[in-house]
């Protein structure tokens, strides 16, 4: 793992190979520092994907990016047809939503589930971040939820009462503190509100963003989840990403919990690590849905 520092240092900064080996102190993330000894730590939590963005958010969706290895590699939904697990709820009765802060056509539009969703007239199940708090004040959580932070700065939110318009998703070289203003946000949100007692909030990272782990992506056992290849660079997807946090918060989870490996009777394969599809797993656990096809 020491093609950090190395990476730095063919770039013509020498000086900066220190630098890629720092780290964060609780004391710099409060918010995310004190969740994480108040609920459950995911210690050895993986990117699904050990490359950027888009990849990791198809499996977060949908378990697979069948062949993309690229963020905006995919131009059309063509690219993504698979079934999503917003799909998969709707399959079995159940309703979902999904908040942004940024334009949401940013990160999914190439998802066709999600794609016919957003181009119905009058939707209501994709919305602006600003709905989350007034549905959250009435108890108006769906089954399943999922938060997309913002990516770039939005002047035209520059008065927004949780945001300010500023970028808090935490990416490099984004501002750590408005993604701890969002996380405390929206932690205090469901903590107030009526469905706090039956919420599970989890809290990931689509990849690690550049920032330094000394854990080898595990390359062992990791299968190929439907077959497809990297049309651009061959890679077969039986290696995972990088370390990235993750915590889940629930008032019925002792505190202070580390979580390492999963349980041997939760492992699909002898091999099975944590990463973005154990999100997708545990959800299809908790409300007992399942794939009818």
């Amino acid at each position: 793992m020491s093609g950090f520092s190395d990476a730095a240092r063919r770039g013509g900064r020498p000086g900066r190979g220190e630098n890629e080996l720092t780290m964060w102190s609780p004391e710099n993330i409060p918010i995310i520092g004190t969740l994480a000894k108040e609920f459950a730590l995911f210690d050895r939590y993986h990117a699904s994907h050990p490359g950027p963005t888009d990849p990791n958010r198809m499996f977060m969706h949908s378990g697979t990016a069948r062949g993309v290895s690229e963020t905006h590699e995919c131009v059309s939904q063509d690219c993504a047809p698979q079934k999503t697990i917003f799909r998969l709820l709707e399959e079995n009765g159940m309703d979902w939503k999904l908040y942004y802060e940024d334009s949401p056509t940013d990160w999914f539009i190439y998802m066709k589930d999600l794609n016919q969703t957003f181009i119905q007239p009058n939707q209501t199940k994709i919305v602006q971040m600003e709905g989350f708090y007034a549905d959250i004040a009435r108890g108006d959580l769906k089954d399943y939820t999922f938060i997309n932070p913002s990516e770039a700065p939005n002047p035209a939110k520059r008065n927004n009462t949780h945001s300010f318009g500023l970028a808090n998703d935490q990416h490099p070289d984004h501002s750590f503190k408005e993604g701890e203003r969002l996380i405390k946000n929206v932690y205090e949100a469901l903590r107030n509100s009526p469905r706090w007692n039956d919420t599970l909030l989890v809290i990931n990272y689509d990849e690690h963003g550049g920032w330094f782990d000394h854990v080898s992506p595990p390359q062992d056992g990791v299968p190929n989840p439907d077959g497809f290849l990297s049309e651009k660079y061959g890679f077969n997807y039986t290696r995972l990403g990088v370390r990235v946090p993750c915590l889940a918060i629930s008032p019925w989870i002792e505190k202070g919990t580390l979580i390492h490996e999963p349980e041997v009777h939760q492992k699909p394969e002898a091999t099975s690590k944590f990463d973005h599809t154990s999100v997708l797993a545990i959800t299809q656990k908790i409300l007992g849905i399942y794939d009818q096809q």
